[in-house]
C-alpha cells in the first residue's frame, strides 16, 4: 500500500440497521460488484435484478448476522482535513457481511421474507431452478466437503466483503477484515469464505487462508472457477491484511 494513498477509515459493527442504512450499503455494494461478471451469473445476466439480490444478503446479515462498515472522509475532504487539523465521519467505503458460529445466510423464516423470497418471487423460472437445483446445492454441499460438516456450527462465515473502487489501497480492506479477524478470535472460531478470482485467492493465502476446495459453477451466461478457503486462527496471530 502507498502511504500517500491512506486515509482517515473507521470500521464499526452496526447493531442495528435502518433501511436508510441498509440503501446505503446496497449502493455500495452495487458499485463494487458493477462488472463482476460472477455478480452477473447470479442474476441470470438481468443486472436489473442485482439491487434486490444485494439487499436479500444485506437484510438477512442485519437479522442474524455481523455487518462491519468502514467509514472514511471523501478524498477532497481528507486533504481539508489534513490541512487543518479537523476531522469528519465521511462516507461509506466499505462493508463486510458475516455470520457467526450457529448463524448462516437466509437460514431462517425471517431471514428469508426479509429479502430472499422477494428476489425469488421476481426471477424467471429457470432461474429459480438454477439457485434451487444447482447453485444453492453445489455451494453447501461443497462448503460441507471443504470445511466439514459442522462448520456452520463452529465457523465465522464471512459472506461479502467490498470497499470502493475510488477507496482501494488505502488501508480500508486492511482495517475491514482487522475487524473480521477480531470478531473470530473472541469466538475463537475459524474464518471461511467462497471467492471466484485467483487475484481473491493471491490476496486470502496472503492472509493466511487455505484452499480447500476448487470447483467451478456452470450456467447459461457464462461459468466461473470457484473456492472455499479457510483460515485457523492463533491466539495472538494474524496475516497480512489486503491493501485495499
Amino acid at each position: 500500500m502507498n502511504p500517500d494513498r491512506r486515509v482517515s477509515v473507521k470500521v464499526s459493527q452496526a447493531k442495528k440497521l435502518s433501511d436508510e442504512d441498509i440503501d446505503r450499503i446496497v449502493e455500495l455494494l452495487k458499485a463494487v460488484f458493477k462488472d463482476d461478471p460472477f455478480d452477473a451469473m447470479l442474476v441470470g445476466g438481468d443486472l436489473s435484478l442485482q439491487p434486490l439480490q444485494i439487499r436479500s444478503t444485506v437484510e438477512a446479515a442485519a437479522i442474524a448476522g455481523i455487518v462491519h462498515i468502514a467509514s472514511a472522509p471523501s478524498l477532497s475532504q481528507d486533504a481539508d482535513n489534513q490541512k487543518d487539523g479537523t476531522t469528519n465521519p465521511g462516507q461509506l467505503v466499505g462493508v463486510a457481511l458475516s455470520f457467526g458460529p450457529g448463524q448462516a445466510l437466509n437460514a431462517t423464516m425471517e431471514q428469508r421474507a426479509a429479502g430472499w423470497d422477494a428476489f425469488l418471487g421476481v426471477i424467471p423460472e429457470s432461474l429459480r431452478s438454477w439457485w434451487d437445483d444447482y447453485y444453492g446445492p453445489l455451494v453447501s454441499t461443497g462448503a460441507k466437503e471443504a470445511f466439514g460438516h459442522d462448520y456452520r456450527d463452529r465457523a465465522l462465515k464471512l459472506s461479502l466483503f467490498g470497499v470502493l473502487p475510488d477507496h482501494r489501497g488505502m488501508g480500508v480492506g486492511k482495517a475491514l477484515f482487522l475487524a473480521i479477524e477480531d470478531e473470530a478470535k473472541q469466538g475463537r472460531c475459524p474464518i471461511v469464505l467462497q471467492t471466484q478470482t485467483e487475484t481473491n485467492v493471491k490476496i486470502y493465502t496472503k492472509l493466511g487462508f487455505e484452499t480447500k476446495k476448487a470447483t467451478v459453477v456452470e450456467s447459461s451466461f457464462g461459468c466461473s472457477d470457484f473456492w472455499f478457503m479457510e483460515k485457523r486462527l492463533r491466539s495472538g496471530s494474524s496475516g497480512r491484511a489486503p491493501d485495499a
